[in-house]
């Protein structure tokens, strides 16, 4: 079978609708969303097929070489930890047929589909102005054609989280690479023990224009609470398995999921920070770390400070929230890290 590697943009909602957080060149970052983001929602199917968005297709010789059908892997690079990830294979892909688009999209505006994706492009870009302009662009997709690939939706294989693999040799938007297999878990593994890469970054409500902030703002928060926790003569682990800093303290292992505050306030970073947290600990293949932190790079306020309270004195949460003064760290509750 024919097998083709195909780079999307990133996404922090399973490929099934759009984000609104890439940051990359092209189409993309150009427009605050891409037609690929729709890749993997199996909602919207027509005659038992869905519709992937490849930016080529293959030669037809080749093509017809397999029996009119071919197998399409989609990879990513995460927006934050600059990670190459494999997300899924759409198996048995063939050409979508000129005279099925009339028909595709009219079962795609019979059943909303078309409407509900203009609504979900609305929602994450200022691109189009009204809903009938993104209408427009979403059957443009299949009347250009943009959109020239249709999948059996029983053969398409997801991924629980998506599989970290090596930067593929070609890794651009515009291009795809024909391979003899897959990336697989075992293939790429290494030395330590792999972990699923989570499917969500931290900052996945950001529109790529906050992002662009952010993201620096957030290695520099991480590189200062490594360097303070060193300082203090602990050993850190920065960015393992996707989470942001791991450390041992006094025989405790502690997890801490850091947060910029830039442009939400401290309620909202503090809301994904707990999201993430409770993954980290308790997603299937994640080991529980007896104490939990949330850093962020401003003050919590005193309502902050109670909720956080409550969820350690109700629920039981090994809790504490930290953030960074100007040449230090402070924590409620207070933490006695002096060796």
């Amino acid at each position: 079978m024919l097998n083709l590697l195909q780079r999307v943009c990133w996404n922090t909602r399973g490929w099934q609708l759009p984000s609104g957080s890439t940051n990359e060149m092209g189409f993309p970052g150009e427009n605050g969303f891409g037609h690929e983001e729709w890749n993997f929602q199996l909602a919207d199917t027509w005659n038992g097929f869905i519709f992937p968005y490849t930016y080529l297709t293959p030669q037809q010789k080749l093509i017809d070489e397999n029996h009119g059908s071919f197998n399409i892997g989609f990879f990513t690079r995460h927006q934050e930890r600059n990670e190459w990830l494999f997300l899924g294979i759409h198996h048995n892909a063939e050409l979508i047929h000129d005279d099925e688009y009339p028909d595709i999209l009219e079962a795609f505006k019979n059943n909303g589909i078309l409407k509900r994706r203009a609504e979900e492009l609305l929602s994450v870009t200022n691109k189009f102005r009204t809903e009938d302009a993104a209408i427009k662009e979403v059957m443009a997709a299949f009347e250009s054609p943009y959109i020239r690939v249709k999948s059996p939706v029983s053969d398409i294989e997801i991924f629980p989280q998506p599989i970290p693999i090596n930067k593929p040799p070609n890794h651009r938007f515009k291009s795809f690479t024909y391979v003899e297999r897959f990336p697989s878990i075992k293939s790429n593994s290494s030395n330590r023990q792999q972990r699923s890469a989570l499917a969500e970054d931290g900052y996945y409500r950001e529109s790529s224009s906050k992002l662009k902030i952010i993201i620096p703002k957030h290695n520099k928060l991480s590189n200062s609470f490594s360097a303070w926790l060193e300082s203090k003569g602990i050993s850190v682990k920065q960015e393992e398995n996707y989470i942001d800093i791991l450390f041992e303290f006094e025989d405790v292992d502690y997890i801490a999921e850091l947060k910029v505050v830039y442009g939400v306030g401290t309620t909202k970073a503090i809301r994904e920070a707990l999201g993430q947290l409770l993954e980290y600990n308790y997603y299937p293949g994640r080991d529980k770390k007896k104490e939990w932190m949330i850093v962020l790079d401003r003050e919590s306020s005193k309502k902050d400070q109670y909720y956080i309270k409550t969820l350690i004195e109700k629920i039981d949460l090994p809790l504490r929230i930290g953030w960074q003064t100007e040449d230090s760290f402070v924590f409620y509750p207070e933490w006695d890290y002096n060796l």
